[in-house]
């Protein structure tokens, strides 16, 4: 399994790898924010109440779309996905 440590890390930093994967191809660099971000969102959706208020009050004050919209995205993603039954759909709606 890859170690990143403080040495290798400009190699393999988040903002290194999209880099490298916008220079290949945009289209392959946004699948790769859109799998990220739904990831974050489904990994927030279980935090405490206030957390989740004080994430979307600065989204919203960012001018960006506010975290209960972007959990409705993903819980729109994910019913699409169950109602028919296959995982395929659901990896070709987020990507």
């Amino acid at each position: 399994m890859l170690k990143i440590t403080d040495d290798n890390y400009d190699e393999y930093s988040p903002i290194v790898i999209l880099s490298n994967w916008e220079k290949r191809s945009k289209s392959i660099a946004k699948k790769g924010l859109k799998v990220g971000l739904t990831d974050v969102v489904t990994d927030l959706m279980g935090q405490p109440a206030d957390i989740k208020s004080e994430i979307n009050d600065y989204l919203v004050s960012q001018g960006l779309l506010g975290f209960n919209h972007l959990v409705s995205i993903v819980k729109n993603v994910t019913e699409k996905a169950l109602k028919r039954g296959k995982l395929e759909i659901l990896m070709n709606i987020i990507l």
